[in-house]
């Protein structure tokens, strides 16, 4: 089953060598979180409805929120029991984690930094 979801999930983020084109998704709610420390798990806070444009693509994850925020996967995936975890960098040069999974049939994007991090709800958009 894991790998069922490592290989949907990966099909959603994975770009067409050939056509460069990237993974459209639209995200429809929002979540804030902070963590007590860097080994904690997030606490979520409740959601926001939003209407925003991410795209996925090989390296980059771009978000059209009222900021842009764009982040460079630098390392190597990591499989989690929900999706894929990457390590990322923001357009600051922040080091973060760049979660894509699915969880309860809810596909989800989050940024996690070591006590902060945001998660948007996403579904398939094209």
């Amino acid at each position: 089953m894991n790998k069922i979801l490592v290989l949907l999930t990966t099909l959603l983020i994975s770009v067409n060598s050939f056509s460069q084109t990237a993974s459209f998704a639209k995200a429809y709610e929002f979540f804030i979180g902070y963590k007590e420390n860097k080994y904690s798990e997030v606490t979520w806070g409740g959601g926001n409805e939003v209407d925003i444009l991410v795209v996925i693509s090989q390296d980059k994850v771009k978000i059209y929120s009222s900021e842009i925020q764009e982040y460079r996967m630098t390392g190597e995936s990591t499989e989690t029991k929900t999706g894929v975890r990457y390590l990322a960098v923001d357009k600051d040069g922040l080091q973060c984690f760049v979660y894509l999974g699915r969880k309860d049939d809810i596909m989800y994007l989050s940024i996690e930094y070591g006590d902060y991090a945001w998660m948007y709800f996403i579904y398939p958009n094209g």
